[in-house]
């Protein structure tokens, strides 16, 4: 067995839904996309139940290590992503320790019971299939037992860039917050359908060809269709503290998506106009007084790294 392991994760934006309802069965159809920052990073070692990180992390490595019988660990955090910002920071991790401990301790587990024990990609299988493939993945629908499988995989042009911003407002909605929303899926009206399931082709074809214009205008349906079948929830086709900025961005024909539940914003561009992107958002923010960070990040076109 190795003395020490270091796992290192990218993180998640989620461009939304491409079906809900009840007609298929499964309940749910999502895609996402894999970036290189903000990153999970962590070394894993023997000791006795020694943590050095963050407390929400910590209750992660505890009842990990509760399910797969081990007392005997050191875990140091380098780097994470901060919870419920909208970058799928919890799949992201509890894969990370799950992968991690079972290469330390060469366990004979099975990874799929314990993603379901611990709720892991319930309702999105986004997020899990970007920790093993990178990319831009749509999920096939999420089923009740057994993993996610992949419906449509394409890595991300290198050259382009993703530009997000995370205001300072309300975080996005917990795992019992969302549990509540999304255990009873009801049916989106005809036109709503046509936006997801349409909005995901054309975004997966532009990415497939370089076509960051299609890409885009793909993106902004399956979110627009995403956010018709939440407003009720939300308060509107995106979170209604999250309007106005992305009203103010479209003046200037700048498309962004809302990443899950929020607060984090995102859009797409080519290398050489990601700072000008990113400036623009910032004075978005300066002109509506709302602070917040903006990042540029490269795609991460591999899935969580092990060594």
């Amino acid at each position: 067995m190795p003395e020490k392991v270091f796992v290192e994760t990218g993180s998640r934006l989620h461009a939304g839904f491409y079906y809900a309802g009840n007609e298929w069965n499964v309940k749910w159809g999502s895609a996402g996309f894999y970036i290189k920052d903000p990153s999970f990073i962590a070394e894993f070692s023997y000791g006795q139940n020694e943590f050095i990180g963050p407390d929400f992390i910590k209750k992660k490595v505890e009842r990990i290590s509760e399910l797969l019988k081990i007392n005997n660990y050191r875990v140091k955090v380098l780097s994470y992503i901060p919870e419920h910002i909208g970058l799928g920071s919890g799949t992201q991790i509890e894969l990370a320790i799950i992968n991690a401990f079972k290469k330390l301790f060469n366990l004979n587990v099975n990874i799929n019971e314990i993603i379901n024990e611990m709720n892991i990609a319930k309702y999105s299988g986004t997020g899990y299939l970007l920790f093993y493939n990178g990319g831009f993945v749509a999920d096939a629908g999420r089923p009740e037992n057994g993993e996610p499988k992949v419906l449509i995989h394409h890595n991300i042009p290198e050259k382009w860039r993703f530009v997000y911003v995370t205001p300072d407002l309300k975080k996005g909605l917990d795992y019992n917050q969302e549990e509540k929303i999304l255990k009873n899926p009801w049916e989106p009206s005809e036109g709503v359908k046509r936006l997801m399931s349409y909005g995901l082709l054309r975004l997966a074809s532009g990415i497939a060809r370089e076509d960051i214009e299609d890409a885009l205008e793909g993106l902004r349906m399956i979110q627009e269709g995403t956010g018709l079948y939440f407003s009720k929830t939300q308060g509107g086709s995106y979170r209604e503290d999250l309007s106005k900025i992305v009203s103010e961005l479209w003046r200037s024909r700048m498309i962004v998506a809302q990443s899950s539940w929020g607060p984090t914003l995102y859009t797409i561009s080519r290398e050489d106009e990601a700072e000008g992107d990113a400036d623009l958002i910032k004075s978005v923010l300066h002109e509506l007084r709302i602070n917040g960070k903006v990042y540029i990040t490269q795609p991460r076109n591999i899935g969580f790294t092990i060594y």
